[in-house]
């Protein structure tokens, strides 16, 4: 009679030969994408090593404002749920672990900005939450994020190097597969992308940047990315979120961010524009009853070689039910004025 039996040791070899090259990979980086150009002594300001127009100084109140709508444009497309966020009470901002902080050495920029963000309830919940292309937000209401957000990079899989990012740094976003950490320079205005599949200086950067590391002894370092404006960059990105460049797919609570490319991407970008008026005239409560149920059906219809129908069934039960299951939860108004009670 067949044993099956002999399998299942080779299946944990396999798992575990998967698991040590996913480390390895977040560790070393893929090297498929070298650096255009050679090395050379590092300095402090990279973005001033080729013609950029001049840069804003950092204003703590412009990046608030420009999370803020990104979180707000989410909202508004049905991505995520108002119980799944918590936004700053407007006059004390968040409770952040002030001591932990002083612990680890943050400069006062960044436990500020820490304290006038919005979060997701938690991070189990911004887990499941494709914020940026396969990276997640951070969320700086726990401890164990405050400190993880220190390593980026790996502190996920390892205890973090509390003194990887500089004390005036602060990581908005990480890496959840294949992205990128999207880390804040507090002092110098700039946003570098952390990249998991290119080594830096990172594709984004401009024709004729003169690349110049800032840390010669660590290729892979987040230091040595280009520094970009930053509110140029968010602006840039809320950008393409409106545009639908990037289609945020809320499909029965599975969140992923689509290309118009990707299965189905161009059929929501074209439901969302024509049949329920985005961005100027949308439709957005008659979305957030139908949307998750549009996107799970052109999903399976994209998959199945089905032809997808011109309407669409449209069954709230599942929205009434996940409203009932966080009916206690508070939330905050987007205008950010404190309590606005139970749900």
């Amino acid at each position: 009679m067949y044993n099956p039996s002999w399998l299942l040791p080779l299946i944990i070899f396999d798992l575990v030969m998967v698991l040590n090259w996913f480390r390895a990979a977040r560790r070393q980086r893929w090297q498929r994408h070298p650096p255009a150009a050679t090395t050379m002594p590092p300095f402090e300001n990279q973005q001033t090593a080729h013609s950029d127009p001049p840069r804003s100084p950092y204003n703590e109140d412009e990046i608030v404002q420009l999370i803020k709508d990104i979180y707000r444009t989410y909202l508004r497309l049905n991505y995520i749920k108002r119980w799944e966020l918590v936004w700053p009470p407007k006059d004390t901002g968040h409770v952040i672990n002030a001591a932990l902080c002083e612990e680890l050495g943050l400069e006062p920029a960044v436990v500020s900005l820490m304290k006038r963000i919005p979060y997701f309830y938690d991070s189990s919940t911004s887990r499941n939450v494709e914020f940026h292309e396969y990276s997640r937000a951070m969320v700086y209401l726990e401890d164990a994020e405050i400190r993880g957000g220190r390593d980026p990079d790996l502190f996920e899989i390892q205890e973090p190097r509390l003194d990887y990012l500089l004390p005036r740094d602060i990581a908005l976003i990480c890496t959840e597969d294949q992205g990128g950490n999207i880390i804040l320079d507090t002092k110098a205005n700039t946003i570098r992308v952390q990249d998991f599949l290119y080594l830096p200086p990172g594709p984004d950067r401009p024709p004729d940047y003169d690349y110049r590391p800032e840390r010669v002894d660590d290729e892979g370092h987040y230091r040595n990315y280009y520094a970009h404006h930053a509110p140029t960059w968010l602006a840039a990105w809320l950008e393409k979120i409106k545009s639908l460049e990037f289609i945020p797919v809320n499909s029965k609570g599975d969140r992923s961010l689509k290309v118009e490319g990707e299965q189905g991407g161009a059929v929501l970008k074209d439901i969302l524009q024509k049949k329920y008026g985005w961005p100027d005239s949308f439709r957005e409560a008659e979305w957030r009853r139908a949307g998750s149920n549009i996107c799970w059906q052109v999903g399976q219809c994209t998959m199945d070689n089905l032809e997808i129908p011109d309407e669409f069934e449209v069954d709230t039960a599942h929205d009434e039910e996940e409203a009932m299951a966080f009916s206690g939860r508070v939330a905050y108004a987007e205008e950010i004025d404190g309590p606005r009670g139970e749900l």
